[in-house]
């Protein structure tokens, strides 16, 4: 790929100080910086693009702002194990269960995904549940990997013991904000994809804010 992008503040018109970061360059680093961290080449890899599709898409409030403030936390307290090997807790054909074992699910939401499409190619659908995960950024980015294999991709997020949205009617915050994405080939057009949260507005965007 050939993009470029900027990375700056984008209100308040031009900035003297800005920086044009080509995409392959930033990829490369950000997958050097999760390899410096324990995560193996491929899998560091994976989880860079999945963080830098957030602002190659716009979507900021989810792309690389999030590497110091989220993920090297994460790996640094021990609460995502860049070691992390999944595995299946229960197999039903067309259905998986996978434990995430705490892996980084920037990448642990790939692998899902590859597993869901390999089993809907097999059964006509395919359903992979994961346990034990990680903030995993865009879900419309892994939503989007089954649309290279002319599949819809679904994708859908629980966000943990998240619990900062008080449900219709309620008082106290019982809920996450529960992202959920769609994405399907449109022919010769670029793909369909949704990547919405469930709430109003994702806390990502109020922090960019």
């Amino acid at each position: 790929m050939t993009e470029t992008l900027t990375v700056a503040p984008e209100r308040g018109g031009p900035d003297p100080d800005r920086v044009l970061v080509a995409y392959p360059e930033l990829v490369g680093f950000t997958a050097e910086v999760f390899a410096r961290r324990g995560l193996p080449a491929g899998r560091a890899r994976v989880a860079a693009e999945a963080l830098c599709y957030g602002d190659l898409t716009g979507l900021s409030s989810h792309g690389l702002a999030n590497l110091t403030r989220l993920y090297l936390p994460l790996l640094a307290a021990g609460r995502a194990d860049p070691a992390a090997e999944p595995a299946v807790l229960a197999d039903r054909g067309a259905a998986v269960l996978l434990d995430a074992r705490r892996g980084l699910g920037l990448w642990v939401a790939r692998e899902a995904m590859d597993l869901a499409v390999e089993r809907a190619a097999a059964y006509g659908i395919g359903l992979v549940s994961v346990r034990d995960g990680t903030h995993f950024g865009c879900a419309g980015h892994h939503a989007a990997q089954a649309v290279r294999h002319g599949m819809v991709g679904v994708v859908a997020s629980n966000c943990g013991r998240q619990r900062i949205i008080r449900p219709p009617g309620g008082r106290p915050a019982m809920l996450g904000t529960n992202p959920f994405s769609v994405a399907a080939p449109a022919g010769g057009h670029p793909p369909f994809v949704l990547d919405m949260s469930t709430t109003v507005v994702p806390t990502g965007k109020i922090r960019q804010a």
